[in-house]
């Protein structure tokens, strides 16, 4: 099979389950180091200047950016005060879905006429959308 995107590259690792386990513990790190990566460039900011901000190293700052390593929360507070905002972290309740629902819910894109119930293990409340 010749894959001829990185949607369709995507869409055939989504396929595989240790692969989605993968992308659920890494995307939080990722989507963050993105955010400061956005917030520094759009500051003007050389990893550099950043990294003076925060009385460490710019090769402190790169590992950060490209999330080789889990950064300590109290290095991403100082960070998000030099980068001019307010660093927010937050528990969102986890649905309980099985490995078929997961897939369909974050891979296919296509959405079909049926609704599903997921309940959350904290606060028995069920939450209805489409897959």
């Amino acid at each position: 099979m010749t894959l001829k995107t990185l949607g369709d590259l995507s869409a055939e690792l989504h396929k595989s389950a240790e692969h989605r386990k993968q992308y659920r513990l890494q995307k939080p790190f990722y989507d963050l180091t993105l955010e400061i990566l956005n917030r520094r460039k759009k500051l003007g900011l050389t990893q550099k200047e950043l990294a003076k901000r925060i009385g460490t190293h710019q090769s402190a700052i790169s590992r950060i950016e490209s999330a080789e390593h889990n950064s300590r929360l109290g290095t991403l507070v100082q960070i998000a005060e030099a980068l001019e905002t307010w660093l927010e972290i937050k528990l969102v309740p986890n649905l309980h879905l099985n490995d078929e629902d997961y897939e369909l819910f974050q891979v296919s894109g296509h959405s079909s006429s049926s609704q599903k119930s997921y309940t959350s293990s904290t606060e028995q409340e069920s939450i209805e959308f489409s897959v």
